[in-house]
């Protein structure tokens, strides 16, 4: 699984790249669906192409479960949005502490275990997964926040 999600990453890094072979440009995140083995796993992806540090959700891109519905997952035959049913941690209003800082052209890529999360339904599935990519430029305003597209993943599930 390790080299499926190498192949995929890599793959959607150098898609990040302009045409030409130029220099990435901005912040990029991206998003990788494995369904196998009875889990579903997310990789996410952030490179930093801009000229300074930016910064992004620790829940999202450093911890291995979720503590909050992080994604949109529907089921593409229905149409139906899936239940989000594993925990849910109160929290304040966001603090520098729940942000990582990604360094000026540095990736980061986290897995993230999302089976007993949401609401599977049993037999075999297909779903789309959406995420609402966004990251700060500036700890010291925390309320200003910068928007990134991340293509919504399809992917099959058997449960």
């Amino acid at each position: 699984m390790k080299k499926l999600f190498g192949a995929l990453g890599m793959a959607a890094i150098a898609a990040c790249a302009t045409a030409g072979g130029g220099k990435m440009m901005g912040v990029q995140q991206q998003m990788q669906v494995e369904a196998s083995n009875g889990k579903v796993m997310v990789r996410m992806s952030v490179t930093n192409g801009t000229g300074a540090p930016v910064y992004v959700a620790k829940a999202v891109f450093d911890d291995d479960q979720l503590f909050g519905r992080a994604f949109d997952i529907t089921h593409l035959d229905s149409g139906a949005p899936l239940a989000y049913i594993g925990p849910m941690v109160k929290r304040g209003p966001p603090t520098a502490a729940d942000f990582m800082a990604i360094k000026s052209g540095a990736t980061h890529s986290n897995v993230i275990d999302i089976t007993r999360s949401y609401d599977f339904k049993p037999g075999t599935h297909r779903y789309q997964l959406t995420f609402a990519g966004n990251y700060l430029g500036n700890l010291a305003r925390l309320d200003t926040t910068s928007q990134t597209t991340v293509a919504p993943v399809k992917f099959t599930f058997a449960k």
